[in-house]
């Protein structure tokens, strides 16, 4: 009983099938319609194999037309268990032949092949668009009358080899000679030095600090002793 309802109930649903209900079903219903096609062949192959073959390319790529992405890879996947046996069947052979969904796999291929190639033409096109952009004009404007015509900056001579310019040589002028003769003693004696000057004050410190320094070792000697004997004399007392 279980099994003449379930094959009353198939022959109902390939009937709907029949009058091309995937066809004609929006693209939000087109699924469930394919499901119940798939559900039927596998579990009554014969005689709806048969009868759904040689008319699977044009349902099936009339619906793939209409469906969004998401639906579309639904249907890969169901056109992958098409080309293997049922699941639990004692038959090896695939729910339609391969004859019957290689067509399908080829057109599928070419259009996605086709969708790639035109999104590359499209942005090859993009991008010579973008290269081929012509700046913006420039303001065609004469120049004013009054402008003053400024000559261009004067770069510095290159440096010779020593590192001297050539005209700062012939810019160079000799000092001044003077027309008498001067003596050696009539010329002013140098001062002293401030180093010289800072030196002998630092040496005069050094000098004081050293005669000091007997007397602030007596004084260091003898505060240690007083210590010294202040804590014995503690310790005596305790």
């Amino acid at each position: 009983m279980f099994a003449t309802r379930k094959i009353c109930v198939a022959h109902d649903n390939a009937s709907g099938l029949k009058e091309a209900n995937v066809e004609k079903a929006p693209p939000t219903r087109t699924l469930p319609a394919l499901y119940v096609l798939d559900s039927v062949v596998k579990n009554v192959p014969t005689p709806y194999a048969l009868y759904f073959g040689p008319k699977l390319y044009s349902i099936f790529m009339g619906a793939y037309t209409k469906v969004d992405n998401a639906t579309r890879r639904k249907m890969d996947e169901m056109l992958k268990t098409w080309k293997e046996p049922v699941p639990g069947s004692i038959s090896t052979k695939p729910v339609f032949p391969l004859e019957q969904v290689r067509p399908i796999e080829h057109a599928l291929m070419a259009a996605r092949n086709a969708a790639y190639a035109a999104q590359q033409n499209s942005f090859q096109g993009q991008q010579q668009l973008m290269r081929g952009r012509q700046p913006a004009p420039s303001r065609d404007t004469p120049t004013p009358p009054t402008a003053r015509s400024y000559p261009p900056p004067q770069q510095p001579p290159y440096p010779g080899p020593n590192g001297h310019r050539p005209d700062a040589v012939q810019q160079q002028q000799p000092y001044p000679v003077p027309s008498g003769s001067v003596s050696p003693t009539s010329l002013p004696k140098p001062s002293i030095p401030a180093a010289d000057h800072f030196f002998r004050i630092q040496a005069r410190f050094l000098t004081v600090q050293r005669r000091s320094l007997p007397r602030r070792l007596g004084h260091i000697l003898r505060t240690s002793r007083q210590r010294r004997g202040q804590s014995m004399a503690l310790r005596s007392q305790e």
